[in-house]
């Protein structure tokens, strides 16, 4: 339409093909508290808060988070623990939940932390290049010189990590880089590379897996969830 007058819209529901993964996101409550506290999560904006008691375990923060995140309405997914770590399942399967925004803040709580996921470096460096962390938009690089120990990446990834101010902080243990949420900062999908360097590889765990799958035409038009209406506006 091009100028005043009425438009029609049309809109056909498609339900998910079989194929389809739905989108998760893991977080993993780490730590026992020493102080009182309090832990926010919103998730698409909507909040869920929970006090953290002076002496509460990792599994207690993240059971009594589960129960308010399943209060929450109108969320675009479901969630479910086991022991300490939460997962936030899509509702639509497919590549749509890729761009899924997550923000906490943590008041108090000493010693408990929230981790998306971890990083483990694995082999010796041929050759200088250069070690990627990517949270959503944003790029964290550490160098990697000839002959650099595995231990040694994970340590510079650790640096360059904690060094800047981004969406996550990080602890590192041998080889292993642990993420943690930054207080107000937005956390979406957690990806990691080695950069022109050849014989080490990087493996990321703990950070749920991708959604997958695209809707096509012949599904819209064998689908038996299909429907078809017209909207009418001024």
């Amino acid at each position: 339409q091009n100028g005043p007058g009425i438009a029609d819209v049309y809109c056909c529901g498609i339900l998910p093909t079989a194929s389809n993964t739905a989108a998760t996101y893991t977080f993993t409550v780490a730590g026992t508290s020493t102080s009182t506290g309090l832990l926010n999560c919103w998730v698409c904006g909507y909040l869920a808060s929970v006090g953290i008691g002076a002496t509460d375990s990792a599994t207690t923060i993240a059971t009594n988070l589960l129960t308010a995140l399943n209060e929450l309405l109108d969320v675009p997914c479901t969630f479910s623990r086991s022991g300490a770590i939460l997962t936030f399942t899509l509702r639509h399967a497919g590549v749509t939940g890729e761009d899924f925004p997550v923000m906490w803040h943590q008041d108090g709580g000493t010693g408990v932390t929230v981790s998306i996921g971890t990083l483990t470096y694995a082999t010796s460096a041929v050759g200088a290049g250069s070690a990627t962390v990517t949270v959503g938009s944003t790029v964290i690089t550490a160098s990697i010189a000839n002959l650099d120990a595995s231990t040694v990446i994970a340590a510079s990834v650790n640096t360059a990590i904690n060094g800047g101010s981004y969406p996550v902080s990080s602890t590192v243990s041998g080889s292993v880089v642990t993420l943690n949420v930054a207080n107000d900062r937005v956390i979406r999908r957690l990806s990691a590379a080695i950069v022109t360097t050849t014989g080490t590889t990087v493996t990321i765990a703990a950070n749920g897996i991708l959604g997958l799958g695209n809707p096509t035409l012949t599904t819209a038009l064998t689908n038996p969830g299909m429907f078809l209406t017209e909207l009418s506006s001024m």
